[in-house]
């Protein structure tokens, strides 16, 4: 997959395994593109719990299995109450596709990465860094926008830059009539605003 970017990636792994089922590719692209998005912290996580072995020195796939982990049990959830039921079968179903031996070098500290603190991850580090971790943008990006907006500025960009863009729909009506959609999507749990003056358009406000 080198050379290709997530959602180039993402696509050609569905064909290839010939994955059909929504929920689970739903799942599954949301856990890629967060734990990407947060890849610079989340990474430096990873390294503090770690130490004194560097995280580039373990294999791909449980480097990927660890950034997983750190998304689906702090990020995704309460980051002081970590689910340790959601944490174990994430852990049984890494292990089973990874194999026990992967797993030797890192089981031990898969429980630090439950309990530590995100506060390490900004010990001693200077301003560009920081602001860097804090809001999941390359350090020499940060330099960029410090440079280009001033400090005060650059932090206001970078910090909205966390926030998530709202999500719209268009509900396509050659497929089935509007009020049917609605029942639908109510009945799967997602709440929806409809947009005045544009037709058949709403904003998600909440969802699964």
């Amino acid at each position: 997959m080198r050379g290709l970017s997530e959602p180039l990636a993402f696509a050609k792994t569905v064909r290839q395994l010939r994955i059909d089922d929504r929920d689970a590719l739903r799942l599954a692209r949301v856990l890629l593109f967060e734990t990407v998005r947060r890849k610079n912290f989340i990474d430096a996580f990873i390294s503090e719990a770690l130490q004194p072995m560097e995280l580039d020195n373990l294999g791909l796939g449980i480097r990927a299995f660890l950034s997983l982990f750190v998304y689906s049990t702090r990020f995704s959830d309460r980051w002081s109450e970590p689910d340790l039921k959601q944490a174990e079968t994430f852990v049984r179903i890494g292990r089973s596709i990874l194999g026990w031996k992967a797993f030797l070098p890192v089981e031990r500290y898969l429980g630090i990465l439950l309990t530590q603190k995100s506060s390490v991850v900004f010990a001693d580090k200077n301003d560009e860094t920081r602001f860097a971790l804090q809001t999941f943008h390359p350090e020499w990006f940060v330099e960029y926008c410090f440079r280009l907006f001033g400090r005060q500025d650059a932090l206001n960009f970078l910090e909205s830059d966390i926030s998530s863009l709202p999500i719209y729909i268009r509900l396509n009506t050659m497929k089935a009539a509007e009020n049917d959609i609605l029942k639908k999507l109510a009945d799967d749990g997602t709440e929806i605003e409809k947009v005045e003056r544009m037709k058949f358009c709403y904003k998600v406000l909440k969802t699964k």
